[in-house]
């Protein structure tokens, strides 16, 4: 990801591009991709706390208390019933064909930690479940630490027009 726009900075333009130009196209580009590969493919994430459960989605971290979980669904991905009758979907396994195939072993492996826990009774509906709006900017801030960092090396160590 930051080879793109390390490349971008690296390869003079055809009009003789400023580098400071050049850095900004590359770093812009790069700061873009990382951020959406990280967004679809590091970030979701399921954490098994002692009486609660963090579904951290693409843009939103949901905490529900076991309590409130009446069903564990892996049919169309992993998908949580609650006593409401909602439903919050956690974006750690996808569905795919090689998936359904294969009997979708991730989302069985997560239902069987987490169905002992739902139905055992002995979380009682306590707390509440909260869902919040959460987009940590670390990876946009680190590459354009690193495009800076190019930038500078190319600019004072190893001139460059």
């Amino acid at each position: 990801m930051f080879g793109v726009g390390a490349f971008l900075v690296v390869a003079p333009g055809k009009g003789g591009e400023p580098l400071i130009n050049r850095s900004l196209v590359g770093g812009t580009i790069s700061m873009a991709i990382a951020w959406m590969a990280w967004v679809i493919t590091i970030r979701p994430r399921l954490v098994m706390y002692g009486d609660t459960i963090r579904i951290r989605n693409w843009v939103t971290e949901t905490v529900v208390p076991y309590g409130h979980i009446t069903g564990v669904n892996i049919e169309n991905g992993l998908t949580f019933t609650l006593k409401n009758g909602s439903e919050i979907r956690a974006r750690v396994v996808g569905t795919s064909i090689v998936g359904e195939l294969a009997g979708c072993p991730s989302a069985q492996l997560i239902r069987r930690h987490i169905q002992p826990l739902v139905s055992s009774g002995a979380h009682p509906e306590g707390g509440e479940v909260r869902e919040t709006f959460s987009l940590s900017l670390k990876v946009p801030l680190i590459v354009a630490g690193l495009h800076v960092l190019l930038y500078g090396c190319m600019r004072y160590i190893f001139p460059m027009s």
